[in-house]
């Protein structure tokens, strides 16, 4: 991991151990798709600041600017790959 190159990870002690985490925005079911694509517009407009693409970096996180239906997909996806079960 680049912000913490000295520091063993878990993987290195735990053979297959994955995590990971990840933060997105939600919105109540049947909102309007004009409501969510605003969202989606000003959410990735914010992401693209230089501030806040330097201070996410400082942190060790990563971006993923995505449209709200491939953040979704990417969602489900990476439940199924971890075997959530809703």
């Amino acid at each position: 991991m680049d912000a913490l190159p000295d520091i063993p990870t878990v993987g290195d002690f735990v053979p297959g151990y994955e995590a990971s985490n990840w933060y997105g925005i939600g919105a109540p079911r049947n909102t309007p798709v004009e409501v969510i694509e605003k969202l989606n517009k000003e959410t990735n407009a914010g992401l693209a600041d230089p501030k806040l693409k330097a201070r996410l970096d400082d942190l060790g996180g990563n971006r993923a600017d995505r449209l709200a239906r491939r953040f979704w997909q990417a969602h489900c996806r990476r439940n199924r790959e971890m075997g959530a079960r809703w």
